[in-house]
């Protein structure tokens, strides 16, 4: 009898045993299950997350291209359009000083050719006295003729280089500002691609890649895959 009470006892407490271990078995694979599920939203959270910054940070950088590019064109037409309007007016004021010196010396012929017809109506007079003036008259209308094209000439040539000058700075000012632009390129080429690392399946060369535009040029895209590989 007491064989059979320990017997049954020994039954009893395999089955209670039994009926916990599979309990605690599966409040843990309800635990595991549920710590998957929650895993795997945080994880469908988080890409969320960084595609959404991806996306941000893409259309940041095209919004930001395509203000600096508006803006380049603006300057660079209106550089070439105030360089136009400062030659036109310099060749203008070339012109007006050339017409003028033109008149002068027009004039000075007129003066000497007067000064040849009186000299010739007091020939019977005094003949050496007409002919020092007209000798007189002749130098002073060649003096007056030189003076004037060497003004002409000296007034041209400022102009030609005031505009060489002005012409110059605003090529200086559209580089700086393509500088600027490649500058803003490569910063957020970047950007990308420190953002690439957090969503999986895109490389960091696509990243990369992505962030280079057609007026950054393949050497800009080099240098940003490169910066990304490293």
């Amino acid at each position: 009898q007491l064989r059979t009470v320990t017997a049954h006892e020994v039954a009893e407490l395999k089955s209670t045993v039994e009926r916990e271990v599979a309990t605690l078995r599966a409040t843990a694979e309800r635990e595991i299950t549920q710590q998957r599920a929650k895993a795997a939203r945080e994880a469908e959270e988080k890409r969320a997350e960084a595609t959404k910054l991806l996306t941000d940070a893409r259309d940041k950088r095209d919004k930001d291209l395509q203000a600096l590019e508006l803006q380049l064109a603006e300057r660079r037409e209106k550089a070439e359009r105030e360089e136009s309007e400062r030659h036109a007016a310099q060749v203008a004021q070339t012109q007006k000083m050339v017409s003028e010196a033109e008149q002068r010396a027009h004039a000075a012929q007129e003066r000497a050719k007067e000064i040849e017809q009186r000299a010739e109506a007091r020939r019977v007079e005094s003949e050496r006295t007409a002919n020092e003036t007209v000798d007189k008259a002749k130098a002073l209308a060649d003096k007056t003729l030189n003076e004037a094209k060497a003004e002409s000439q000296r007034l041209l040539s400022e102009a030609r280089t005031e505009a060489e000058l002005t012409t110059q700075a605003a090529r200086r000012e559209v580089e700086d500002l393509t500088r600027q632009k490649d500058a803003v390129t490569s910063q957020l080429g970047q950007m990308l691609s420190g953002l690439a690392g957090i969503v999986p399946g895109v490389p960091n060369g696509q990243a990369a890649t992505a962030a280079a535009t057609p007026e950054a040029g393949k050497a800009d895209g080099d240098k940003v895959a490169a910066e990304s590989a490293g």
